[in-house]
């Protein structure tokens, strides 16, 4: 997501809890290096043991980061908001939106991640990811490319056309106005060689294939190599279609209908996403990998509802997830997602949206769900924000400003203030709690960005808010590889310390209570930000990385406190994590590659170097018990930062980022064999470790409510203690999905994997529970199976 959405999706109230960095940890496997340079982790430290916490730390596996290139979109709880009654239209679920008054319970906010379209506009969010140092660099070169476009069928397809993105500068900022460029046309064989520049900063690199009656293809070039042959290959079309009513139930005409995102399922089956869902939605939402985060607008034509509210939208191919979005024609902007499936049926999928432990997603982000291919869409009207950017010193206007609103789950608008200094955003949805603005200055300039709040009005009468930005002090420097001594791409973030007596000192210098963003380096690890003078903690984590498996995976060790103020840092050993104290509470190392405290100066040019850390590489080999190689093994701990876990096609793998004097723990599980088992790595090893493994362990037992009663129908599942072992089980589920204990409340629970430290998660409903005794960490051997016996247990207050 860019800054400015994430600036304006953070702004709830100031008393909402955001999330710590510890949380930030499931993109990377979905987006890689690319997905890093917008997003800062979100950090107002929440109280260990939170229920939001248990999920936040089995994350840790894949570090989630941003950006400002990719949309990755991450959605913030804001105030607490409650639904309108659920109704169904055509067999799929819609509930009305109805924002209640605004939260001052405090509870933690839940973290979620999900793709947005990232305007192809330069100066979206400039503070975050274009504020580099007046310096030569050298502009991306031409890319001549070649391959071949097929059907279906395998079949070549004469005639296929092929796009590449195209900058568009509007003065509303949105991916359904990106434009494309036709670049070439595949041969009666289906073959095609062209040329093709990089579409400029902002914008991916894609060259997308499309013939009429198809579903598109596409390839990012930045993940190709250029001596690779590409191939498209083109899916049988499934239109999407359908009206758009409104909340009356009358026809609407005039509404922008865009295939505004395509994402296939992981392995091409919908059905394992489909099932992933009803499993683990928050994980489910971010596996697929082959995203285009940019509108068919410019490929297949923009779409708009006719006078019956009709439409029809064509490109996006079948058993493919598609974030369609409905906007304009005074509709409130939507996203809802499709499955182009034939029949799909989204409501057992609905369902599970509408339980309680997804409010934060449904609700208080607005994820409005799944449809199927054939569809009508409930529209609300829209409301208009509208107002005048100005210095808060002189109250001159200041035009160029990137001014957004967040409208639901990944989304948002953006406009560019006008000469006068004025904004006016559309189709925002009607929001009783309030709205919050994020506003980014021009290029350059040296005024801190802003987000400010405001109440709703009456009905749907404009809201008026004006914003006053006022100027930091400007930092510059570089992350470097320590071992190689060259820059590489980062995101660089300030977080003012206790004893910083500018901090909040004047409007617009406690941005840092609910605005984490980072600035993009460039390539070579260059930054220049605006930020307040002062001291600070700067953090880097470093984008850049390597390819393993056909995946990314950072070489890079995490960062350890900085050695001239290390009694300002503390260390859990129970996370394995150090933190640091900060003017707006707590910040966790776990997802930066280097930390430095400085003194930011007043009035005159700070500059700064940060170096991130390789570490040392070893060798693992996987084995079964009688020392035979194993080839399709999960594995995690590969690498110190995310993505941790890999399912190898090899017997041996690289493991990277190590440090002899904290040696680290890998977890291996191969799902065919039904083997797992850990082992310690430290990185000076002149053979290769070997991990052994055995058969997976099994707990049994009967829980008992306090009463002596059977605890029926309770889900219980694996909780590891260690990093490794959540993320083992995250992305790999030796355990499966979690069992239900039967009426008599005995349960049998496989899949346990030897050596792992793990306790047991109870719940019933919305209930969790505990033993009485408590059960506390368990271990199992090779094979091993432990009886509870007969479990107390008591709910969780």
């Amino acid at each position: 997501i860019s800054a400015a959405a994430l600036t304006a999706t953070l702004a709830g109230e100031a008393n909402s809890a955001v999330v710590p960095s510890a949380l930030l940890a499931l993109t990377m496997r979905v987006a890689g290096p690319a997905a890093a340079a917008a997003l800062t982790p979100v950090v107002l430290g929440l109280a260990k043991g939170a229920i939001a916490m248990s999920w936040m730390k089995v994350t840790l596996a894949t570090v989630m980061t941003l950006t400002a290139g990719v949309g990755i979109g991450v959605v913030l709880a804001g105030p607490r908001q409650i639904l309108g009654t659920p109704v169904e239209i055509n067999n799929t679920l819609h509930v009305p939106y109805e924002p209640a008054a605004k939260n001052t319970t405090n509870l933690p906010a839940v973290l979620l991640v999900e793709p947005i379209n990232k305007p192809l506009e330069d100066s979206l969010w400039p503070n975050a990811a274009e504020q580099l140092p007046n310096q030569a660099t050298t502009p991306e070169p031409d890319r001549t490319m070649k391959g071949i476009v097929i059907g279906p069928d395998d079949k070549p397809l004469a005639g296929a056309k092929l796009f590449v993105p195209k900058l568009s500068k509007t003065e509303t900022i949105s991916n359904e106005q990106a434009m494309t460029e036709l670049v070439g046309t595949a041969g009666s064989d289906g073959r095609f060689q062209l040329t093709v520049s990089p579409p400029g900063k902002g914008a991916r690199f894609y060259v997308i294939a499309h013939a009429a009656g198809f579903g598109v293809d596409w390839v990012d070039l930045s993940e190709v190599k250029p001596s690779d042959e590409v191939t498209f290959r083109l899916l049988k079309d499934v239109p999407i279609t359908g009206r758009v009513v409104s909340t009356e139930g009358k026809p609407v005409a005039g509404v922008t209908v865009s295939a505004a995102s395509i994402y296939v399922p992981k392995n091409e089956k919908l059905d394992d996403y489909l099932s992933g869902w009803m499993r683990d939605l928050r994980v489910n939402l971010a596996s697929p990998q082959k995203r285009l985060y940019m509108a068919l607008n410019g490929v297949t034509g923009a779409v708009t509802t006719d006078t019956a509210g009709e439409f029809t939208l064509h490109g996006a191919g079948a058993e493919r997830i598609v974030r369609v979005t409905f906007h304009g024609g005074g509709v409130a902007r939507s996203t809802p997602y499709v499955i182009t499936r034939p029949g799909f049926d989204p409501k057992p999928f609905n369902d599970v949206l509408l339980k309680k432990e997804h409010d934060n997603l449904r609700v208080n982000n607005r994820f409005l769900g799944l449809y199927p291919p054939s569809l009508t869409f409930v529209a609300e009207a829209g409301k208009t924000v509208e107002g005048v950017v100005k210095d808060a010193a002189n109250g001159k206007p200041l035009p160029g400003c990137s001014v957004f609103v967040n409208t639901g789950f990944g989304d948002g608008i953006t406009v560019i203030s006008d000469l006068n200094g004025r904004y006016r955003i559309d189709g925002l949805p009607k929001r009783t709690a309030g709205y919050s603005v994020g506003v980014a200055p021009t290029k350059g300039s040296t005024y801190l960005q802003r987000r400010s709040g405001t109440a709703d009005t009456d009905g749907y009468s404009p809201v008026k808010l004006d914003i006053e930005l006022v100027k930091g002090v400007v930092v510059t420097g570089r992350v470097v590889d320590r071992q190689t001594g060259k820059g590489v791409h980062a995101g660089v973030r300030f977080a003012p310390l206790p004893d910083n007596h500018f901090f909040a000192s004047k409007p617009g210098f406690d941005n840092y209570r609910s605005d984490r963003t980072m600035a993009g380096t460039d390539k070579d690890g260059h930054f220049r930000l605006v930020t307040i003078p002062g001291q600070a903690l700067v953090t880097a984590q470093v984008h850049d990385g390597e390819k393993f498996y056909g995946d990314f995976v950072s070489p890079y060790r995490l960062a350890v406190p900085d050695p001239d103020h290390k009694d300002l840092f503390k260390y859990d050993t129970d996370d394995d994590d150090w933190s640091i104290t900060t003017a707006g509470g707590l910040e966790f190392l776990r997802v930066e590659h280097a930390v430095k405290v400085i003194d930011v100066k007043d009035n005159e040019e700070t500059a700064v170097n940060l170096f991130a850390d390789r570490g040392m590489t070893a060798l693992l080999a996987v084995q079964d018990a009688e020392g035979n190689p194993l080839t399709g093994a999960w594995v995690a701990g590969l690498a110190a930062y995310g993505p941790i876990t890999f399912k190898l096609p090899d017997a041996t793998a690289t493991v990277f980022a190590l440090n002899p004097e904290k040696p680290r723990t890998l977890t291996v599980y191969h799902p065919e064999k039904r083997l797992g088992g850990t082992v310690t790595i430290r990185g000076d090893e002149k053979e290769p470790v070997v991990a052994r493994l055995g058969p997976l362990g099994k707990v049994i037992g009967r829980m008992v409510e306090a009463d002596g009663s059977q605890l029926a129908s309770a889900q219980v599942s694996i909780s590891p203690r260690s990093i490794s072992g959540r993320a083992l089980y995250q992305m790999a589920s030796p355990a499966g999905t979690p069992v239900l204990t039967d009426k008599d409340g005995r349960f049998t629970l496989s899949g346990v994997v030897p050596g792992i430290a793990f306790s047991l998660q109870t719940r019933r409903g919305q209930d969790q529970f505990r033993g009485n005794p408590r059960i506390g960490w368990r271990q199992l051997k090779s094979g091993e199976s432990l009886d509870l016996g007969d479990q107390p247990m008591e709910p969780i207050r």
